[in-house]
C-alpha cells in the first residue's frame, strides 16, 4: 500500500495523467514450445486468401482461462 500512496503522491506532484484498469482475468503471455497457427483476425487486411498467423507466444497461458 506504501508503493501505490507513493506513486499516487508523485502522479499528483508531477501533474500527470493517471489511467486506472480493472482486471478480472490474469492470462500469461508465455513462450510456446510447439507450433501454433491460428485464423487470420476478421480485421486484419491481407490480399492473400488462405493466410494464418503462426503464434510465437500462447494467447493464454492458464488452462482454465475463459475461451
Amino acid at each position: 500500500m506504501v508503493t501505490i500512496c507513493t506513486l499516487l503522491t508523485l502522479v499528483m506532484a508531477k501533474g500527470c495523467v493517471l489511467h486506472h484498469m480493472d482486471v478480472h482475468n490474469v492470462f500469461l503471455h508465455v513462450d510456446l514450445d510447439e507450433e501454433i497457427y491460428m485464423k487470420v483476425p476478421p480485421s486484419f487486411c491481407t490480399t492473400q486468401p488462405n493466410v494464418v498467423c503462426k503464434l510465437i507466444k500462447s494467447l493464454y497461458g492458464f488452462r482454465q482461462a475463459p475461451h
